[in-house]
C-alpha cells in the first residue's frame, strides 16, 4: 500500500467507533466491520492499554488461525517471539513512525514480515492498526544485498588476482631486459658485415622497445590494483620538484628523439617539497609519454614553480587536443583520448596520475581543444 493510502486508511478506522470501545449503531457497526473485513491489509484495534480488541479476517489469515488468537492480548504477542523485546518500547510510537516485525505465525504458516503503523481513535484512548505485508520487499532486499556481497567479494579477488599476476609477470620481463642488455654487449665480438650488425642492432633496440612497454603496461595494472586496494603508501622526502623533472626528462630523451619532440623544462629556481619521489616521477613519466604519444614532431615544455604553500607542474604540448567533453572522462580507469590511432595502451596512466597526486592532497587537471595542444597542471601542498 502507497504510504499516502495507508495513512488515509488509518485516519477512516480512527473515525471508527469499535463496539468494544464505543456505542454505535448497527448501520455505522455493518459498514466499518464490512470494510475492516474485505480490506487486503492486516487490520486490528487496541484499547489503551495496548491489547488487541479485534482484527480483520486478513490479519487472522496471516497468523494461520480461524479466530483472533491474540484477542485481548498485547500487541506485542502479534509479533515473533525473538523480535518482541526489542520492539517492546517502541510500540507507544506507533503513530510517529512504522514498525516492521515478522508476524507471530503458527509454525505451518509462511513467515510473513508486517511494516505497522497506527493513529489514535476519536474520543477513545485506542489505537487502529494498519499491518501492511513487506515480505516480497524483504525477500528482494536480502537476495539484492548478498548480490551486492557476492560482487564485491568477486571484485576483491579480481583485484587480489590481477596484484598477483603483473608480480608474476615482473619476474620474466626483468629476465628479458637483462638479456637484452647481454646480447647487444655481445654484437661488439661478433664477426659480422655492417649491414648485418645494422640489422640486428635495430631489430634488438626493437624488441628492447617492445619488453619496456610490456613493463609499463605490467607496471601501471600493478599500481592500480594496489591504489584501488588502498595499499599504496607514500614514502615522503625533502624532494626538489625542478631536479626531479630533469632527472625524468634526461632519462627519456630516447623515447622524446624516436617522437621527433624537443622537450624543454622550465624551472628558475629549485621548488621543494615532503612528497614521494618515486611517485612523482611516475606522475612525470605518465604525463610526458602521454604528450610523446599524442603530439609526435612538436615542442613540449614542462614548467615547475610555486605559490603561497603549493607547487605546481604543468606539461604543455602541440598535439592532436582533446575534446572538452572528454576532460574529466580520461583521468578514469580504461579510458583514453579518442581520434589516435598508435598504441593506445590500457588507459591507465592518466588515472594513476590522478590518483597518485590526490594521495599527496593535490589536484590535477587539463586545459585543451581538439586541434589546439594540452596542457596538464599538477597542484601539490608543499
Amino acid at each position: 500500500m502507497n504510504h499516502w493510502l495507508r495513512r488515509l486508511v488509518i485516519r477512516m478506522l480512527a473515525w471508527f467507533r469499535p463496539r468494544h470501545l464505543l456505542p454505535a449503531t448497527d448501520a455505522y457497526r455493518v459498514w466499518s466491520e464490512d470494510f475492516a473485513h474485505s480490506a487486503r491489509e492486516g487490520l486490528c484495534v487496541l484499547d489503551g492499554t495496548g491489547n488487541v480488541r479485534s482484527m480483520n479476517a486478513t490479519l487472522c489469515q496471516w497468523l494461520g488461525v480461524l479466530v483472533p488468537t491474540v484477542q485481548d492480548h498485547h500487541v506485542s504477542e502479534l509479533a515473533d517471539r525473538d523480535y518482541r523485546e526489542a520492539l517492546a518500547p517502541k510500540w507507544g510510537d506507533i503513530g510517529e513512525e512504522c514498525l516492521d516485525f515478522p508476524l507471530n505465525s503458527i509454525p505451518v504458516a509462511p513467515r510473513r514480515w508486517v511494516s505497522a503503523s497506527g493513529a489514535r481513535l476519536r474520543e477513545s484512548d485506542g489505537w487502529a492498526v494498519v499491518l501492511m505485508d513487506i515480505t516480497t520487499r524483504r525477500q528482494a532486499d536480502a537476495t539484492r544485498a548478498e548480490a551486492l556481497e557476492t560482487s564485491g567479494l568477486r571484485v576483491e579477488r579480481g583485484k587480489e588476482l590481477l596484484a598477483i599476476a603483473a608480480h608474476e609477470l615482473r619476474t620474466p620481463v626483468t629476465a628479458l631486459r637483462v638479456d637484452l642488455a647481454v646480447l647487444t654487449m655481445n654484437l661488439a665480438d661478433l664477426s659480422l658485415r655492417h649491414d648485418e650488425r645494422i640489422a640486428i642492432r635495430e631489430s634488438t633496440e626493437d624488441l628492447a622497445r617492445q619488453v619496456e612497454r610490456l613493463g609499463r603496461h605490467i607496471d601501471h595494472l600493478l599500481d592500480m590494483a594496489q591504489l584501488s586496494a588502498r595499499r599504496l603508501t607514500l614514502q615522503r622526502e625533502h624532494v626538489d620538484l625542478a631536479d626531479l623533472v630533469r632527472n625524468v626528462v634526461a632519462r627519456m630523451r630516447r623515447e622524446a628523439a624516436r617522437a621527433s619532440c624537443e622537450v624543454r623544462v622550465c624551472a628558475d629556481k629549485p621548488v621543494l617539497g615532503t612528497w614521494d619521489p618515486f611517485r612523482l616521477e611516475q606522475v612525470v613519466n605518465n604525463l610526458l609519454s602521454n604528450a610523446l604519444k599524442y603530439a609526435p614532431g612538436s615542442p613540449i615544455e614542462i614548467c615547475i614553480g610555486h605559490f603561497a604553500e603549493r607547487a605546481w607542474l604543468t606539461v604543455s604540448d602541440r598535439g592532436i587536443g582533446i575534446d572538452p567533453v572528454d576532460h574529466i572522462r580520461i583521468f578514469e580507469r580504461f579510458e583514453r583520448v579518442r581520434g589516435h590511432a598508435g598504441d593506445r595502451g590500457l588507459g591507465l596512466g592518466l588515472w594513476i596520475v590522478r590518483s597518485i597526486v590526490e594521495l599527496h592532497g593535490g589536484s590535477v587537471e587539463v586545459k585543451s581543444a581538439l586541434g589546439e595542444g594540452s596542457v596538464f597542471r599538477v597542484e601539490l601542498p608543499i
